[in-house]
């Protein structure tokens, strides 16, 4: 299954307008043999991927629960640290 060879400087329109995500085919494939040339336009966040990938992210709020864990973490937190001091004035004075 080998393709018929392209002469270089020729340039093929890859994408399809009526078919926006037919770019996302090409991320991972797997090649077993040959060789060939591939065209990368963009990588990282200009990518389609990294666009889709911007689209899709969101910073998620702290639920009531959250909330209140965190400010008995705290008070956990302070009462050991409380306890922390008052073990090491007791030791020290013994």
């Amino acid at each position: 299954m080998n393709a018929p060879p392209t002469r270089l400087g020729t340039a093929r329109r890859l994408t399809n307008p009526a078919t926006p995500f037919f770019r996302l085919r090409f991320i991972a494939p797997q090649v077993t043999e040959g060789s060939g040339f591939f065209l990368v336009t963009a990588v990282g966040p200009k990518s389609e991927w990294g666009q889709t990938m911007a689209l899709v992210q969101t910073e998620a709020e702290n639920t009531p629960l959250q909330d209140e864990l965190e400010a008995l973490a705290g008070q956990i937190a302070k009462a050991g640290f409380a306890a922390g001091i008052g073990t090491f004035i007791v030791l020290l004075i013994i």
